[in-house]
């Protein structure tokens, strides 16, 4: 679901909801709990109320996808992936040609096989069911309320942002580039660690 697109010159933003890629959130932080300690009282919630089974494919599955952080890629690919329905979008992935899903995994040097996607499929679809739904009645209000929000606040500052880049583009400290749609700026650490020594060159001129 496009919750607001922002246009300014050749950069373009999306706030994008999509409830799968939510979900797929939610399994990486059952994966990682350590890691998510803000998190981790809700994520003991869920591994009471689910059986071994359940919780063995949680980290299986987590092992296949790198924490389930190839798949959240999933809906930079297919659009049908940011349905508001999470079933009908994974339906919408057991359609999608096996050789397409391998490149996305190529990019992580991991593999799958046939057999592995069909079971990962067929986990999303009972965590959903026997987990996610519940959580989603809760949360979804939330993220999208969130979500416009924030693209009301981009959208009142988004010539300040512009002319931040650009400066900081032309400065070098930044480096674009194009990827699709988006442009992706990365900063130049290098130059960062210059910029005192050079503000100080040029007050002693």
């Amino acid at each position: 679901m496009n919750i607001d697109t922002i246009y300014d010159g050749k950069i373009l933003v999306k706030f994008i909801y999509s409830p799968l890629n939510e979900m797929l959130c939610a399994l990486h932080v059952l994966c990682n709990s350590k890691h998510h300690l803000h998190r981790k009282e809700w994520a003991d919630s869920v591994y009471e109320k689910i059986d071994n089974k359940l919780k063995n494919s949680i980290l299986e599955f987590g092992e296949i996808t790198d924490d389930y952080m190839i798949p959240m890629d999933f809906n930079m690919y297919f659009k049908e992936c940011d349905d508001l329905n999470i079933l009908s979008s994974i339906e919408y992935l057991e359609n999608v040609n096996l050789y397409n899903i391998r490149k996305i995994f190529r990019k992580y040097n991991i593999s799958i096989n046939s057999g592995q996607y069909k079971r990962f499929l067929s986990f999303l679809k009972q965590f959903y069911i026997e987990v996610y739904m519940k959580e989603e009645k809760y949360i979804e209000p939330v993220i999208i309320r969130t979500l416009k929000k924030k693209a009301d606040y981009i959208s009142m500052s988004e010539a300040a942002v512009s002319k931040a880049l650009k400066l900081l583009f032309e400065s070098k400290i930044v480096s674009k580039q194009r990827n699709g749609n988006y442009i992706i700026y990365n900063l130049n650490k290098r130059e960062l660690d210059y910029l005192e020594y050079k503000i100080y060159e040029y007050i002693l001129r």
